[in-house]
């Protein structure tokens, strides 16, 4: 009989208790664009703010648990630099010292229900690359169904007015599936009055299809030097059932030596199967 109770307490404890947990996308006010960065420590979207400026910051907190949140806690954020590092055969970004944080009172939540939370007016900060992260209940006095849900991390960058170029210049957009490895693409970089990284080249294929650059990463661009990257794809040599035309997708990121501005290009290339 009290083993019975107790299995009836434990299922009525665990069946009245909240959850908090982060949903959709931090929004940034005001913001210009994102990006998302491959690799380099990040491997995640990237918010461009505005050079110089103010912003707020907001994301949705729910209440995902089967009972309200009545309690007094707190949501947490917390922004940290990060620091760009390029050296033979490895670059990317390294968390570095926290700039900014501040503490908030959390929403009152029934059941099921979800508010937004807002930090700021944030900045103007220096230019550069930062990891936000924000903390629901940082005093775990909530009782939660899944204490390990409460952190939520995003990226954003303060661009720098310096600059530099890039482009691309598509020498063939469209393959045979017996082409075997060619060059189909350049990127082109002309770099202003910072030294510039090309810091990482990846590529997303619709089928066996490979794309390469002819460089190694990262590879150093001094002050007002160029650089032209060539693309290489290899078809995969096999025929397909439908109608749809595989593509291979190759994309370069390069990097200012401060790590104040990124930049990306993308090249598409068509694959020209034969059909069964």
């Amino acid at each position: 009989m009290k083993l019975i109770i107790n299995i009836l307490l434990i299922f009525l404890v665990v069946s009245c208790t909240p959850n908090l947990f982060w949903s959709g996308e931090k929004q940034y006010n005001p913001s210009q664009s994102k990006i998302y960065v491959d690799g380099l420590g990040i491997n995640d979207s990237v918010t461009i703010l505005y050079p110089d400026s103010q912003f707020v910051v907001s994301r949705l907190l729910n209440n995902g648990g089967t009972s309200a949140i009545n309690q007094v806690y707190l949501v947490d954020d917390k922004i940290k630099r990060m620091t760009f590092f390029a050296v033979a055969g490895t670059a990317g970004f390294i968390e570095q010292d926290l700039v900014y944080q501040m503490t908030v009172p959390g929403p009152q939540l029934n059941a099921q229900t979800a508010d937004s939370v807002f930090f700021g007016v944030i900045g103007p900060l220096d230019c550069g690359l930062y990891k936000q992260i924000m903390t629901a209940d940082t005093s775990n006095v909530v009782k939660e169904l899944n204490e390990n849900d409460n952190a939520g991390t995003h990226y954003f960058l303060v661009p720098s007015n310096q600059n530099f170029g890039l482009s691309k210049t598509e020498i063939i957009t469209g393959l045979p599936h017996t082409a075997g490895m060619i060059h189909t693409t350049d990127f082109n970089i002309v770099a202003g009055i910072d030294t510039v990284w090309v810091g990482h080249f990846s590529f997303i294929a619709t089928e066996g299809s490979t794309a390469s650059i002819d460089v190694a990463t990262p590879l150093m661009i001094p002050p007002f030097g160029t650089q032209t990257v060539k693309m290489f794809v290899t078809p995969k040599d096999h025929k397909i059932n439908s109608g749809f035309e595989p593509t291979v997708t190759g994309k370069l990121t390069v990097i200012s030596n401060d790590g104040c501005i990124i930049k990306q290009k993308k090249a598409k290339v068509f694959i020209e199967h034969e059909m069964n």
